[in-house]
């Protein structure tokens, strides 16, 4: 999951300078995704959920340390579209958040490519 790994650095680089758009990783017409995921810090383990040609579903699971010593876990699924051969964040919800409720996680990798279309 290379490819959600460098989008979430290059989200909080752009919240570290104060770029809320982060055009270089986030698609245009979606709003508040650095804000929602600027704040990450520590690492994170990326799930392929599912691919669909030039969009795919990632699921996010970070950790951190609240306060008095527990770890907590926080899980987003991040929806990734791909334009002009580099993929960019479209969307980003919390797990609870999901609609639909159930979601089968499946480990793939994302493509390097476009699928073909079929005719």
């Amino acid at each position: 999951m290379s490819a959600a790994t460098e989008l979430r650095e290059m989200i909080a680089s752009c919240a570290a300078s104060g770029d809320a758009e982060c055009g270089n990783a986030v698609a245009v017409g979606s709003s508040g995704l650095v804000e929602r995921l600027g704040e990450a810090t520590g690492s994170a383990e990326f799930t392929l959920v599912d691919a669909y040609g030039d969009i795919a579903v990632v699921r996010m699971t970070e950790g951190a340390t609240a306060r008095g010593g527990g770890a907590t876990l926080t899980e987003r699924m991040l929806v990734l579209v791909r334009r002009e051969d580099e993929w960019l964040v479209r969307d980003a919800y919390d797990v609870a958040d999901q609609p639909g409720g159930f979601v089968r996680t499946r480990r793939r990798q994302l493509p390097s490519t476009p699928p073909r279309a079929r005719p």
